[in-house]
C-alpha cells in the first residue's frame, strides 16, 4: 500500500532534497499537466519544460523555510505549471507572423518593392 505523504511531509523532502518524495509528487503531477498542456495547443515536450519549471519553482519556494503554500503541494505545482503554459502561451501570441510571397525571381521582388 502507498503512503500518502502530508502537505509537511512534502515540504520537507523538498527541503532536504529527498528523490524519493520528489519522484512522487513529479508522478503525481504530471500526468494532470500534460493533459492541461496538450488540451491548450501544446505538445508532450513543452509539458514536459513546464514541469520542470514547475517543480524548480516549487523546490526553491521550499527552501524558504518560512514558505508554507495555503494549498496542497500537488494543487500548487499543477496551479504553477498552468500559470507558466499559459504565459508562454500569451508569449507566442505576440509574435505575429506574416507569409511572405514565394518569389520566382528577381523582377518580382523588384516590382513589389516598386508598388
Amino acid at each position: 500500500m502507498k503512503k500518502a505523504f502530508s502537505s509537511a511531509e512534502i515540504n520537507e523532502g523538498f527541503r532536504k532534497n529527498d528523490d524519493k518524495i520528489i519522484c512522487i509528487t513529479y508522478n503525481n503531477c504530471f500526468g494532470s499537466i500534460l493533459d492541461y498542456v496538450r488540451k491548450n495547443s501544446g505538445s508532450n515536450v513543452d509539458a514536459e519544460d513546464v514541469m520542470q519549471e514547475a517543480m524548480i519553482f516549487y523546490f526553491r519556494k521550499c527552501k524558504k523555510y518560512s514558505f508554507e503554500p495555503e494549498y496542497h503541494p500537488f494543487t500548487f505545482i499543477v496551479n504553477t505549471a498552468k500559470h507558466i503554459w499559459h504565459n508562454k502561451l500569451k508569449e507566442k501570441s505576440k509574435i505575429k507572423w506574416q507569409r511572405t510571397p514565394d518569389f520566382d525571381n528577381e523582377n518580382e521582388i523588384e516590382n513589389l518593392q516598386k508598388d
